[in-house]
């Protein structure tokens, strides 16, 4: 009773932990894109290791096999004609 009057609390405090889920697979996809577009953009060798460091100076945490991924995909691509033909319904056939 002394303690409650002088305002201080007797009952243990609950301590909790709160874990951030993991992003939506969306969100770590369109982060490993945007960082590949930032390296193709300064001109800059597309790597597992540098869109990692992209999306983590984003403040963005990624599952670890998606730069891999992004690196792997786009190692034999052009980037550049990638984005000149979006949407060019690439794969029509040619006009008789």
């Amino acid at each position: 009773r002394c303690l409650a009057r002088r305002g201080l609390n007797t009952r243990p405090r609950r301590v909790t932990t709160r874990s951030h889920p993991p992003p939506p697979p969306a969100m770590s996809e369109q982060a490993c894109v945007l960082a590949a577009l930032i390296l193709h953009d300064g001109e800059v060798e597309i790597s597992a290791d540098k869109i990692k460091a992209i999306v983590t100076a984003a403040g963005i945490e990624v599952e670890s096999y998606w730069p891999t991924l992004f690196e792997k995909f786009l190692a034999n691509q052009d980037i550049g004609d990638m984005l000149s033909n979006v949407g060019s319904g690439a794969g029509a056939a040619p006009a008789a």
